[in-house]
């Protein structure tokens, strides 16, 4: 009996506690106490911390997806046209002299004998994988002209690179039969795109018919092109601090024609040039004895600088607010992907093997109408084919190259004399472009 009060003593004891506990919180300790109870409880061994399984998964996918870009990355290889986009031969016919009528001896037929042509040969060319070339045409918003026009090659497995420049007034047929000048062909082809198209089909349809025109007259074979305003030239230049150059002597010119409008006024000597100042550098030619020659002259020294500043300097920030500049002034048919890929390859590039040329040759007043044309020298612009822009593994021959003659007018005889002329191309490697000499 004792031992029955004693426990009911510590069991009113323990409610009494509970209940105070109860009274000075407010609330039921009951609760409190069976969570307690359930946190102290371990969790079983068979139930899954689905927390843990989740980021696991996520990690896994997360490491593949980073390791299938970069094997992709690895092992991509842009693809490549293997045709020509040029004529590389086939049968030719010649001109027969009236030949003697066999059964009147003596006496002359009015039509020659039918025969068959002798067959030449046509050249089969395997395509160098390594070589690319790319069309770049720059122009001012305000002018339908492309004043710039350069085919770069690129090789990646060798990392030369070659810039030939096309001066602007070089006469060339484009692949319609229209002949002028080459820096007309894209507005030409402008002009004949389809009403229906929109503006940016229309650059795009322009530049395709160019790409054609210059592959004809050059044959050549232009993997990509890409049409820069000069907005985006000069947005480069100041995205990258400027580009230190050696002004070779005072220029100054003033043009107020109508969406012409041009104002340049640089002084002699070493300076850092932005944007607007370096565009005024690289358009400038009216003081020059050589007019547009000197003027690609002064555009290789201002290239070769600003290679040299972007390689040696170039951070994440520069590089995104020139990818900035150049994509919102930019028309090109080249890949993100390819683009990544030749990107890459740039930064194998080696300065001093660099080259910049400019087709040879000479102007003269042409036609009746007096037109002033540059006429390249189709001797000249062979070896520049072949040494620096041919990405085949069999030269352009001499009886392929400019069959068709879109390089001259072979009605006259001042350009034909400048398109027969012997003359080379003096190509400038980009560590010595700075001491190019331009007489004014």
């Amino acid at each position: 009996m004792e031992k029955d009060n004693k426990e009911n003593g510590r069991a009113a004891e323990s409610l009494t506690r509970v209940f105070s506990a109860t009274d000075n919180q407010g609330g039921d300790m009951r609760r409190p106490a069976r969570d307690a109870r359930l946190r102290n409880v371990p969790p079983r061994k068979d139930e899954p911390d689905y927390l843990k399984v989740i980021l696991l998964v996520l990690v896994v996918l997360t490491a593949a997806a980073i390791i299938t870009l970069l094997a992709v990355h690895a092992f991509y290889r842009p693809a490549v046209d293997t045709g020509t986009p040029f004529d590389t031969g086939g049968s030719i016919t010649t001109e027969v002299p009236p030949a003697t009528d066999p059964v009147n001896t003596g006496n002359v037929t009015d039509e020659p004998v039918v025969t068959d042509p002798p067959s030449v040969p046509g050249v089969t060319y395997t395509r160098n994988k390594d070589s690319i070339n790319f069309l770049v045409l720059g122009m001012d918003k305000m002018s339908a002209s492309t004043d710039v026009v350069m085919v770069v090659n690129f090789n990646t497995a060798t990392n030369n690179m070659s810039i030939v420049q096309i001066p602007r007034d070089t006469y060339i047929e484009c692949s319609d039969g229209k002949t002028g000048r080459v820096n007309a062909i894209y507005a030409h082809f402008v002009n004949l795109s389809p009403d229906s198209m929109t503006a940016k089909e229309q650059r795009r349809y322009a530049m395709e018919k160019t790409v054609e025109s210059i592959e004809q007259g050059l044959c050549i074979q232009i993997d990509y092109y890409a049409l820069i305003f000069l907005d985006a030239f000069k947005e480069t230049v100041d995205a990258m601090g400027g580009v230190e150059i050696e002004i070779p002597f005072d220029m100054y010119y003033v043009d107020d024609t109508p969406g012409q409008e041009l104002y340049i006024d640089l002084k002699a000597g070493k300076q850092v040039l932005n944007g607007d100042k370096a565009e005024q550098f690289i358009r400038f030619r009216s003081g020059y004895l050589l007019a547009d020659i000197s003027r690609m002259d002064a555009q290789k020294m201002f290239i070769s600088a600003m290679l040299k500043q972007l390689k040696s300097s170039l951070s994440v920030t520069t590089a995104v607010n020139i990818a900035k500049s150049v994509l919102d002034n930019l028309t090109t048919d080249i890949s993100i992907a390819d683009a990544q890929y030749y990107v890459t390859k740039l930064f194998n590039v080696d300065l001093s093997k660099m080259t910049m040329v400019t087709m040879a040759g000479d102007g003269c007043r042409t036609g009746t109408s007096g037109a002033w044309m540059y006429v390249i020298s189709r001797s000249a612009a062979l070896d520049t084919v072949n040494t620096y822009l041919n990405v085949y593994n069999e030269d352009i021959t001499e009886e392929i190259f400019d069959s068709a003659k879109r390089l001259t007018n072979t009605d006259d005889d001042a350009m034909m004399a400048i398109y027969n002329s012997d003359m080379s191309s003096k190509p400038v490697s980009g560590e010595n472009a700075g001491d190019i000499y331009i007489p004014h």
